[in-house]
């Protein structure tokens, strides 16, 4: 995907002259992984993956160490964002956290190389914030299709069963409301057990 992508830049590059062809990298969603692992497995595990994958981006892109910082810091921020993804509108907060914090990077980046303020830099910031929202839509669209296929739940899946439309839940509370009464009780004990323990 990643070669793909620097296929379509260079094409842009072309048909756009007046934006540097580097200045598209920015819009690459690179956290996508990143924030797939961390919603479906851990914290440890989407590390690693942060690592591999921005050693790989990085020798992708003619062994760019900039570009490789900035994959691996996109990532970690966007896995920092969803670590408690209880709904899907969150991640599109997560999503809007890191595009501004890829504003900031790009920004940060740019007045460590002393180079003027110059059209190029605006179009950087753009594209790297528009990075972020498009790493939040992309992994909305794929986390539903990891659940299905996978047959894995997420915290959002367990909140959709927790709907009180689903049938087994309404069967439950009109055949037998002590026993659904009583999960209710014992499910909120769990949880503020868990919330006092992290």
């Amino acid at each position: 995907i990643l070669k793909l992508l620097i296929f379509v830049s260079a094409a842009l590059g072309s048909a756009f002259p007046y934006v540097e062809q580097n200045a598209y990298y920015y819009i690459f969603p690179f956290a996508v992984g990143t924030l797939l692992v961390r919603i479906v497995l851990n914290s440890e595990i989407s590390l690693i993956f942060a690592i591999l994958t921005a050693i790989v981006t990085g020798t992708l892109f003619g062994n760019s160490f900039a570009i490789m910082f900035f994959a691996f810091m996109t990532s970690l921020s966007g896995a920092h964002w969803v670590r408690h993804v209880t709904e899907r509108s969150s991640l599109f907060r997560a999503g809007l956290c890191l595009g501004m914090f890829n504003f900031a990077l790009i920004l940060a980046l740019h007045l460590m190389t002393s180079r003027p303020f110059d059209l190029q830099l605006i179009y950087k910031l753009g594209f790297g914030f528009a990075g972020g929202l498009a790493a939040a839509v992309i992994v909305t669209g794929i986390v539903p299709l990891v659940e299905s296929i996978f047959r894995y739940t997420t915290n959002i899946k367990l909140l959709e069963l927790a709907n009180m439309n689903n049938p087994v839940l309404r069967d439950l509370m009109v055949q037998a409301p002590g026993t659904y009464h009583h999960s209710i009780i014992v499910g909120n004990l769990a949880e503020a057990a868990a919330e006092n323990i992290g």
